[in-house]
């Protein structure tokens, strides 16, 4: 029975540790894309 606790709280903190990479993974990936937009600047160039 404690074997089974012990592996069930395993795997619920690898799940909770792939979840947390994915969504900094995913964060990151949509800050670098909005870095890297051009369509603002693009704008206030035509404006100037």
């Amino acid at each position: 029975m404690v074997t089974q606790i012990i592996t069930l709280i395993g795997v619920l903190i690898g799940a909770l540790a792939s979840f947390l990479a994915t969504a900094m993974a995913e964060r990151a990936k949509f800050r670098r894309e909005m870095a890297t937009r051009w369509d603002e600047r693009k704008l206030d160039a035509y404006i100037q």
